[in-house]
Order: structure tokens, then C-alpha cells, then sequence
């Protein structure tokens, strides 16, 4: 368990693989499991498609907090909003018009690899986010809801904002 700002993220994993496919430990409350048998479905379901290991981690954020600074992953991720509400801001480079063929997750990836940090996890500062006109990078915010998901390719500077109001939680499986 690791402790940003004032919230939790905490590494699901050993709690996944502890388990394997049985229901594992009860908890209070009507046919509640820890971890639940749809996460443990959805993991194997991704493992499967993937034909790779996966590593998923549950976020706990308070109302207003930023959990992480601006970064960059050294894999994909998809992110699913759970409960509460947070602004992702995700941000790709701006493109010269020899590299507008790219995707944005080439361009990310491209821009990663010219800064000498091919295997990802890039820190940025909030001021590199600012939208900027002539700013490197160009940044578009959307709100996720319970039961929205975010798909992150590798290379993508990107960061969330939990809601002022209340706390929100977001698992990623990466």
C-alpha cells in the first residue's frame, strides 16, 4: 500500500493471486467478496486476450486530490472508474507535419524515446500541462463516471483530478 497526498494506492495482485479462480474471504455485507469474482474474471479475460501478465492496482482519492504528478507509463493502461468522479487530463505532443501520419500513442512513445526515456514513467510538471497555444504538448480533459473506462497507451502524459466534492476510487490494469 502506497500513501500519496491524502490517498491509497493499493496493489491488487497478491490479493488476485492469493485467490486464483476460488470466491475467497467474505466480508460484511449481502454476497460481498474480496476480491470480487467480476474483477477476477475481468483480469483473467485480459490475461487471456493479452497472453501477458498484468498487474492491476486499485486507487482510493480523496475529494480534490491529485494521487500522482503528471507521468508517463512504461506500458498501456486501462483505467476504470469505480465510484466518484475524476477529470483525466491526457496530453500527446504537437506533431510537425512529417510526423502527422502518427498516432497519438506513436507520437507519445516517439517523444519518450527523444528525451532518452524509452522505458517510460516520465515525471512532468503541472506547468508543462498548461494549454498553451504553442505549448509541446496538447492536453484534452474528460470527466469519468462510475462505470466509465480510459484506455492509456504507453507514452501518454496523463493525470487525475478527483472530484471537489466527494472521494472517488479507479482500479488501472496495466
Amino acid at each position: 500500500v502506497a500513501r500519496q497526498n491524502t490517498s491509497v494506492v493499493v496493489p491488487l495482485d497478491p490479493l488476485l493471486e492469493e485467490h486464483g479462480g476460488d470466491v475467497g474471504p467474505r466480508v460484511e455485507g449481502e454476497g460481498a467478496q474480496w476480491p470480487s469474482r467480476r474483477l477476477r474474471s475481468l483480469v483473467a479475460g485480459v490475461r487471456q486476450a493479452l497472453g501477458a501478465e498484468i498487474n492491476v492496482n486499485l486507487y482510493l482519492s480523496a475529494a480534490g486530490d491529485t494521487v500522482l504528478p503528471p507521468h508517463t507509463d512504461k506500458y498501456d493502461v486501462f483505467v476504470v472508474q469505480l465510484w466518484g468522479r475524476k477529470v483525466w487530463k491526457t496530453c500527446v505532443p504537437r506533431a510537425s507535419s512529417e510526423l502527422s501520419t502518427l498516432s497519438e500513442a506513436e507520437k507519445g512513445e516517439l517523444r519518450e524515446t527523444q528525451r532518452h526515456r524509452a522505458d517510460g514513467c516520465t515525471r512532468y510538471a503541472a506547468e508543462d500541462l498548461a494549454e498553451r497555444d504553442e505549448g509541446e504538448l496538447k492536453c484534452t480533459e474528460r470527466q469519468l463516471e462510475p462505470g466509465d473506462a480510459l484506455y492509456l497507451p504507453k507514452g501518454i502524459v496523463h493525470v487525475a483530478r478527483t472530484d471537489q466534492i466527494a472521494p472517488a476510487a479507479h482500479i488501472t490494469i496495466a
